[in-house]
């Protein structure tokens, strides 16, 4: 830490900026830009971890969901999901229903995007891309019973 005071100290003198007050801008890929609407919005129910909420959520960590298809998962969040759903083996009844994101003009498809690069990087062991384009196409999927898409659809449409 002196040397480091030091170091300051010198660089005032010679007019010399300081990395501790340099401002620089920080990128943000796909993951991190997902991860922030994961936080702010997804771990509200699924935890910030994706371990689940009792009586909420599924988990997502390790699931057959974040580990699987693209596809699917975009169909989910856009459309989201009611039902008994099975998670690593487990049934799970809930009284509430995953919302879907594809009438919220908040979420852009690239948005969607990065929540799926996140997820797939967070809960599972590798990461498999989907275009902007193929969300694009995926909000005119609708699910075929309803409003919501149900595990035994999102299986079917495979």
């Amino acid at each position: 830490i002196i040397k480091m005071l030091d170091r300051a100290i010198v660089n005032r003198q010679r007019n010399r900026k300081n990395n501790i007050f340099v401002k620089t801008t920080v990128t943000t890929d796909s993951r991190t830009a997902g991860h922030k609407i994961f936080r702010d919005l997804c771990s509200t129910c699924h935890g910030f971890n994706g371990e689940g909420i009792e009586g909420l959520a599924p988990p997502l960590q390790g699931s057959e969901y974040a580990k699987g298809s693209s596809v699917r998962l975009a169909k989910i969040i856009l459309h989201g999901l009611e039902g008994p759903i099975h998670v690593n083996g487990k049934l799970y009844k809930f009284n509430t229903v995953m919302p879907g994101l594809a009438n919220n003009k908040d979420f852009s498809d690239e948005d969607i995007v990065n929540i799926i690069s996140y997820m797939h990087n967070a809960f599972a062991s590798d990461s498999k891309n989907i275009s902007s384009e193929k969300i694009k196409s995926l909000r005119e999927e609708k699910p075929i019973h309803g409003a919501l898409f149900t595990e035994e659809e999102l299986f079917n449409l495979d």
